[in-house]
């Protein structure tokens, strides 16, 4: 591709490129514009600069066909935090100027963040014809997490190619215009946790199938759906499971303590995790030992409005406990623990 020298302004396919990837390509500073088109290598250089890795300055021909996904184009942040990568596996037409034109708005057009992925109709068509593929990384999901498209679940949708393996979410571009993790999970006892998938406060009654917009059955369930950092909403009733929360998330009764209860055997609540929220639960094991809530080694947790009995039933156990906070390995910081009530318990906070 090069630029025609006459006119300044209009491209065209030519043979034998020179420089990069065009003709009278020049070297780019990533703050002056150069006359002409910059070469690969510099447009690589600056968008390291800025975080993001790519291919773009070593292929041999970025808008050829690749043979495999391993030899197409692809931009991509560092695997931290809110990250991820987008591939072209298909052909790009780089004389297309409506090509160039989403390729240069890429960073504006779509929006990524912990769980989210956003971009308009035009972006989405676009990146279909490209072969558009999208990577997101480091979700907290075990199994495949559930999708939003438009902001509901995506029963009924097409979005092809969607899988998930160790933390990394991958799916293709085609024809949705937003996708989302759930960063609300609702739980009630009219719930199901084989239909449902937690994106609704619904029950169960009217749906048939599989990943319905339904609430989910358990806690445990609705621990495993949400997004780091969001909430799982529990509605009045008695669960009865022992919980393990292994990330940042709120935990949280709709109708509060008196309405609200979690009893198990053993400890009842487990916190694995910095960044806990658990907030208007009652709390209890009726057994003769156990703990209400466990955190060992974790810091930013705020306990709140729980009414926590009954652990261990009363008697004179050593290990019959309400609240117990360890520091162990690591200090501990940020622990809030307010408005709660402890009652019949041989030892309420530790």
């Amino acid at each position: 591709v090069c630029r025609t020298q006459d006119t300044g302004d209009t491209w065209q396919v030519c043979t034998s490129p020179s420089k990069g990837w065009f003709n009278y390509a020049q070297s780019f500073d990533c703050v002056n514009p150069p006359l002409g088109a910059p070469t690969l290598t510099s447009i690589a250089n600056c968008l390291e600069d800025q975080g993001l890795s790519t291919n773009i300055g070593i292929l041999e021909n970025p808008s050829s066909t690749p043979t495999n996904e391993a030899d197409a184009l692809y931009f991509e942040k560092s695997p931290t935090g809110s990250s991820g990568k987008m591939v072209f596996t298909a052909s790009l037409n780089l004389t297309n100027q409506d090509t160039v034109n989403v390729l240069q708005q890429l960073g504006t057009k779509m929006q990524m963040s912990d769980g989210h992925a956003a971009f308009d109709s035009d972006t989405a068509s676009a990146m279909e014809i490209t072969g558009g593929k999208i990577y997101m990384y480091n979700l907290p999901f075990s199994t495949t997490p559930n999708i939003l498209v438009n902001g509901v679940p995506s029963t009924g949708v097409d979005v092809s190619g969607v899988s998930y393996d160790s933390g990394i979410l991958t799916f293709t571009a085609n024809h949705f215009t937003s996708f989302d993790v759930f960063d609300t999970v609702y739980v009630r006892t009219d719930g199901d946790d084989t239909i449902c998938n937690g994106g609704t406060n619904s029950p169960v009654a009217s749906f048939v199938g599989t990943n319905q917009p339904c609430a989910v059955k358990t806690i445990a369930k609705g621990i495993s759906q949400v997004s780091t950092e969001g909430t799982v909403n529990v509605a009045a009733g008695t669960y009865n499971e022992n919980l393990n929360i292994d990330r940042s998330i709120t935990l949280k009764s709709t109708s509060g303590a008196a309405n609200t209860t979690i009893a198990a055997s053993g400890t009842v609540i487990t916190i694995n995790a910095n960044g806990v929220v658990i907030d208007g639960l009652t709390v209890t094991n009726n057994s003769t030992s156990g703990m209400g809530i466990y955190a060992s080694d974790h810091s930013n947790l705020d306990i709140k409005n729980n009414t926590i009995t009954n652990i261990g039933n009363g008697e004179n156990d050593v290990v019959g406990r309400g609240v117990v906070i360890v520091s162990s390995a690591s200090p501990v910081d940020d622990i809030n623990i307010t408005n709660n009530h402890i009652t019949n318990i041989t030892s309420g906070l530790r």
